[in-house]
């Protein structure tokens, strides 16, 4: 890592911190960016270079993704970080 990408997660973390726990549903974030975008866990799960199963239990909630891959995940969206923590909040069908 170099030192814009350290302050970069830093300041995402910051960004957590005080927003508190609830806006941490990656979850909603992932359905949301599925549901925006227009992609699918395939697609994600090449991008990020997990397996697709891996992808499914983040979308799932099963299991929350690193902070490293939350920063993958928001890449393949085309956002920052902190706006696709941000589509937690919201409610997608």
């Amino acid at each position: 890592y170099n030192n814009s990408t350290l302050n970069y997660n830093l300041s995402v973390l910051v960004f957590i911190y005080q927003h508190g726990e609830n806006i941490m549903n990656l979850k909603k974030s992932i359905k949301t960016g599925f549901a925006i975008r227009d992609k699918n866990q395939q697609e994600l799960a090449e991008f990020i270079g997990k397996k697709q199963a891996t992808v499914s239990y983040y979308a799932s909630g099963r299991v929350d993704p690193p902070l490293s891959v939350v920063v993958k995940i928001a890449d393949f969206f085309g956002v920052k970080t902190s706006t696709f923590i941000e589509w937690g909040e919201y409610e997608i069908n």
